[in-house]
């Protein structure tokens, strides 16, 4: 099913190509988005080879503990996702610069293990 409108994208199955409330007009990716970037928009298929990729081009994420590359891998397509929605990738590059830091305190066992202990003074008390 085609969106009705003069952008043929394919119908969201959330909907998203229905009239919005109060504007009458379909909700869809600005007509600057790439192509590739509009299908992710609707395509579940295409989100989750999307999310898979990440790991195989960002080689950083191996660093990163399995949990985390899930969690990465979701926040990425969904805002990627979001992103296309709009025709600007800003946070989605943030997103990436965010875990890559991430990814770099894990690959220091030292720092991750200092990270990771417990903190014997918390840290919200007055000094």
């Amino acid at each position: 099913m085609m969106c009705s409108s003069s952008n043929s994208v394919p119908a969201c199955p959330n909907g998203c190509c229905s009239p919005s409330i109060g504007s009458g007009r379909p909700l869809r990716p600005p007509a600057s988005s790439p192509p590739a970037l509009v299908a992710l928009v609707h395509d579940e298929a295409l989100v989750e080879r999307f999310a898979a990729a990440l790991v195989t081009v960002l080689p950083w994420v191996a660093f990163l503990p399995d949990t985390d590359r899930e969690t990465f891998a979701t926040e990425a397509a969904d805002t990627l996702r979001a992103c296309a929605s709009i025709g600007r990738f800003t946070a989605l590059a943030d997103l990436i610069d965010n875990w890559r830091n991430t990814a770099e305190i894990w690959s220091d066992p030292s720092l991750a293990a200092s990270l990771a202990a417990e903190v014997s003074t918390p840290l919200d008390q007055p000094v």
